[in-house]
């Protein structure tokens, strides 16, 4: 790096991929040097955060790759036009989260439906759905989901009941 740098001058900067090999490399001598001026102290886990730089020279490899370097290329300019997909995901996403909350919002925890994966507030709501889409155990929740009020399981609700005696709610 320092030798392309003496070379190209301030041209150095104009490639994406040098300015990655200068963060890259000067992340990697950071790490190095609080590795070995901080062993033994509590910094020890910042060090250990710094030397995520050197998995990412893994990503150097990737310039000698055309056809990855193209398929790179092709997926960064496609992010501005999947930003309309994207936010009507999370419309739908934080709907289906709102709805949630609404109809599941009192469920009491259980074997899935713990304290961080539960339809108690809206950011748990959406996470627990992100995770629900990605298939994880989805079916396992929703079988502990569909318990009954007998059951001691669901909190008694007593509007649920009145409407659902006047042939509201099926």
């Amino acid at each position: 790096m320092v030798l392309k740098l003496i070379g190209l001058g301030s041209q150095y900067f104009y490639s994406g991929w040098n300015v990655f090999d200068c963060v890259v490399v000067v992340g990697t001598d950071i790490g190095l040097v609080l590795n070995v001026t901080t062993s033994g102290s509590s910094i020890s886990t910042a060090t250990t955060v710094v030397r995520a730089f050197r998995i990412m020279r893994i990503v150097r490899l990737i310039r000698s790759q055309e056809n990855i370097k193209m398929i790179l290329e092709a997926v960064v300019n496609i992010i501005p036009s999947i930003t309309n997909f994207i936010t009507l995901l999370f419309l739908m996403i934080f709907i289906f989260a709102a709805l949630g909350m609404s109809l599941f919002g009192l469920t009491v925890h259980g074997e899935f439906i713990t304290d961080k994966q539960n339809f108690a507030d809206i950011w748990t709501a959406i996470i627990f759905l992100l995770r629900c889409a990605t298939g994880e155990d989805w079916n396992k929740v929703m079988h502990e989901y569909t318990v009954s009020v007998d059951s001691g399981r669901c909190i008694d609700d007593q509007d649920f009941h009145v409407l659902r005696n006047n042939k509201m709610v099926t």
